[in-house]
């Protein structure tokens, strides 16, 4: 930054340029008068355009030196390298620094010494001072107040029966009163985005795409609101910012959580953001999506849906617990429209949760019905999931084939087996073995499933039934449960006039059994 020199140079400095092998020696110089020199073109190297400074720095004890004046052009000019300007921002506490302009007015700089602090919800000790015309630089000292300071637009600085509007700008070394910053703060939502995404790391490197992530709200660190997840970033307002932002997984596509993982201390690093046909783009290894879900508590995740009517989050969160027996903590949210997200703490609750097709929640003398489903990272709410659980029965089970190893052998022809009900493991119900399995309701599941004992020609084999208890259908066409392909009413709507029918008759029959009596 040039700045136009003043008056003539000192006399000790003489008028001709130094040579590079005799530099000036300003020892002498300040020892006998405590007048610096004016200093009059300014230059700093190696500087690759604006400087950005983080919230925090580590402390910085490099001093620096005294600089000798030469002349470029016949101008005295000073020259600082791009390290010593960032040790200087720190030495004059301009890290956490911001600029407050006021358009139209503006108070006495004692009032806002005073004011400011106190109007704008500050925590810790800033330093404020009159930086030129409407505009005033305040050093913040903790960066809760930089935050603060920098999330909103305008603040309402009030003097008496007056009301003054100072906006904020980050201060940076380019600072010019005449004009304004080119980079501001702002939130940027991800709406539906998986819930498996929400670890810092991942939200900043989804973030990148826009600018530099500074923090993430509190809901979404909370997990209290998988609806959509929220950062504050600084962007550059010159730039094109994106419209969405593409994450990619390798090694397989879509990953399914397993049922008890061991914990996970594998930090997931932030990813650069890449650009595939011009498209802002993320790639994530499959095994790092293994532990954003158990990162973020995923692992016993079930996907609540109310088709008809729900009622508030806030009430959802006191009633699923009582209603529906669970015995540990749960964390609810909403995960968008007629869908809320519910983590279990433990395999208990998950299992009752999904032991039932349907739960009645009750809101004074209003019942909203909720069915229930596994999460995984495929979830989408115009679709219901493709896997569902459900208990199979093994009518006529010899008593010795009733270990745990044995009968999670015969279920696994069906499904991935859960659980053994208690009369089977208790052995006080002989006559058939009970086993819970999540199974895909596309792939056809066997009515039987044979039996073979011994080796070589001393090989017996027996059949064994299988029965399900229950066993929802599923339709490829409008991905919802409860129907198949030969049911849908958007494939065969005259199955949808057949049934209004039917329920109209219904209907007029009862109607006229009451006019009858």
């Amino acid at each position: 930054m040039a700045i136009p020199a003043t008056g003539q140079p000192p006399p000790e400095v003489g008028c001709h340029p130094p040579t590079p092998a005799q530099p000036l020696d300003y020892s002498n110089l300040f020892k006998s008068s405590p007048t610096i020199p004016n200093l009059a073109n300014t230059e700093t190297a190696n500087n690759g355009g604006n400087l950005s400074y983080g919230g925090s720095s580590s402390p910085m004890a490099t001093s620096i030196p005294i600089k000798p004046i030469v002349y470029l052009h016949g101008e005295p000019t000073v020259r600082f390298e791009k390290k010593e300007v960032e040790v200087m921002i720190h030495h004059q506490d301009l890290t956490l620094a911001i600029v407050g302009k006021f358009s139209h007015g503006w108070p006495d700089i004692a009032l806002l010494r005073n004011a400011i602090p106190k109007q704008c919800g500050l925590k810790a000790e800033v330093r404020i001072g009159l930086l030129c015309d409407r505009h005033v630089l305040i050093r913040c000292t903790i960066s809760e107040d930089f935050d603060t300071l920098m999330s909103r637009q305008t603040f309402e600085i009030k003097e008496k029966t007056r009301t003054y509007l100072m906006r904020t700008f980050k201060w940076d070394v380019s600072f010019n009163p005449a004009e304004e910053s080119r980079f501001s703060y702002g939130w940027i939502s991800f709406p539906g985005l998986s819930p498996h995404y929400y670890g810092e790391s991942t939200l900043f490197s989804l973030a990148a795409a826009v600018g530099s992530p500074i923090a993430i709200d509190a809901a979404t660190l909370n997990k209290t609101r998988p609806s959509c997840a929220r950062v504050k970033v600084e962007f550059d307002l010159l730039k094109n910012h994106p419209q969405h932002v593409i994450s990619e997984t390798a090694n397989g596509g879509n990953t399914r959580p397993c049922g008890d993982p061991s914990p996970m201390s594998i930090p997931i690093p932030i990813k650069p953001i890449v650009y595939l046909h011009g498209e802002p783009t993320i790639r994530f290894e499959k095994k790092e999506v293994e532990v954003m879900i158990h990162h973020q508590d995923l692992t016993l995740a079930i996907v609540g849906k109310f088709s008809h009517g729900w009622p508030d989050i806030a009430f959802l969160r006191n009633a699923i617990p009582k209603q529906c027996g669970l015995k540990a903590e749960v964390r609810i949210g909403l995960l968008c429209d007629r869908h809320v997200l519910i983590r279990c703490t433990i395999g208990e609750d998950f299992d009752t949760l999904m032991s039932r097709q349907t739960f009645e929640i009750k809101e004074k003398n209003r019942p909203y019905f909720m069915r229930t489903f596994k999460w995984d990272v495929s979830f989408n709410p115009a679709e219901e999931s493709r896997y569902a659980y459900g208990w199979i029965s093994f009518p006529g089970l010899s008593p010795h084939y009733y270990g745990e190893s044995t009968l999670f052998s015969l279920a696994a022809a069906v499904g991935s087996p859960i659980a053994i009900d208690a009369a089977t493991l208790n052995k006080t119900r002989p006559s058939y073995a009970r086993v819970k399995v999540e199974f895909d309701l596309l792939k056809n599941h066997p009515q039987h499933v044979v039996i073979q004992v011994g080796e070589g020609d001393g090989i017996t084999t027996e059949i064994q039934k299988i029965r399900y208890d229950f066993k929802p259908k599923y339709c490829t066409n409008c991905k919802l449960q409860g129907h198949d392909v030969d049911g849908c009413w958007n494939l065969k709507p005259t199955l949808r006039r057949k049934k209004l029918r039917t329920v109209m008759a219904a209907r007029w029959r009862r109607q006229r059994r009451r006019n009858w009596q």
